[in-house]
């Protein structure tokens, strides 16, 4: 009993020790400001984040097509050999998808069929 309240009383002396002995180490700062003063991770930067869809960047292949996957399943919609090469931009909100061209004018808005696989221009 004696040696576990000289262990509690030991270990306050630790945490009291670390928080008001400035560290060397990290530029004589006390544990805590030094912690505070770390880059934390940021909530996503406006106008990257539009409510209610997932916004993908993508390159149209040489046959004018690229893939979306949805649902777990890969998907390729066409949108024609005058936009191979390029890159778009797509909305993803469920299965409706905006396609946008650099200049985010709308290309080609489409509902995806979960029956096929490729959907087409029509």
């Amino acid at each position: 009993m004696v040696k576990a309240s000289r262990r509690r009383r030991d270990w306050a002396h630790i945490e009291n020790d670390n928080n008001a002995r400035r560290r060397p180490a990290i530029g004589r700062r006390m544990p805590r400001e030094a912690f505070e003063a770390r880059i934390k991770a940021d909530p996503p930067k406006p106008g990257v984040f539009v409510e209610g869809y997932r916004i993908r960047h993508v390159k149209v292949d040489a046959t004018g097509k690229f893939a979306l996957r949805y649902r777990g399943r890969l998907y390729h919609l066409g949108i024609g050999r005058a936009y191979k090469g390029r890159r778009v931009v797509l909305m993803v909100a469920g299965p409706q998808v905006r396609v946008l061209d650099e200049e985010h004018r709308v290309i080609r808005e489409l509902t995806i069929d979960p029956t096929k696989k490729y959907q087409g221009q029509g």
